[in-house]
């Protein structure tokens, strides 16, 4: 007769045990619960975080998000998230002159369906408003694009200075957007122009 347990198994040899104990490591492995990338987003808000100053402008960003200053023109930048999905959340900054086009703040901030227009055709804008955070004025838009084969959603930051736009734009899968929006508005609220 055979209990649950090795060392009360009179009937198997100890091949047999050794072969049942590994078969029973494995079953567990497979079942073992996996951080999945979300809870890493999270945790962000908790490690490090690094500053950016530039001459024009600072932010603050964690420390484990890559930083790419190369990618943006005009003093611009790209963080990405260390989740390694298909599309990796993200946060840029596009810095455009505004003198050459003869465009001002509240032209420029009237026009946001054609900004959008142009990289993303087919896009719902859930949030359009106009924010004031201490002598900062700024627009806040959000609005999910429907155009890639993965649905995206993005914040983005419109500031108007010295004839420049500081446009910020936090982009993540839509599906995933509220596990990173916390640590990406923290990154969009702690920008700021010198």
């Amino acid at each position: 007769m055979c209990k649950f347990g090795f060392h009360s198994c009179k009937t198997t040899s100890p091949s047999v045990q050794l072969l049942y104990l590994f078969l029973c490591f494995s079953i567990v492995s497979c079942y073992t619960p996996v951080k999945h990338n979300d809870t890493q987003v999270e945790n962000t808000a908790k490690e490090s975080w690094e500053t950016l100053n530039q001459p024009e402008y600072s932010v603050q960003y964690p420390s484990l998000w890559e930083l790419d200053l190369n990618k943006k023109q005009n003093g611009g930048f790209e963080l990405l998230s260390p989740a390694k999905d298909s599309f990796r959340a993200n946060i840029s900054l596009v810095i455009e002159n505004l003198s050459s086009n003869n465009i001002r703040q509240k032209k420029y901030f009237e026009l946001p369906d054609e900004r959008i227009k142009r990289p993303t055709p087919r896009y719902t804008i859930i949030e359009n408003e106009m924010i004031k955070r201490g002598t900062v004025k700024y627009q806040k838009m959000v609005y999910a694009d429907e155009g890639y084969t993965c649905h995206v959603k993005f914040e983005k930051y419109c500031i108007i200075s010295n004839d420049k736009a500081f446009v910020l734009t936090f982009g993540c899968l839509k599906d995933k957007f509220s596990a990173f929006q916390k640590t990406g508005e923290r990154v969009l609220n702690s920008f700021a122009i010198h």
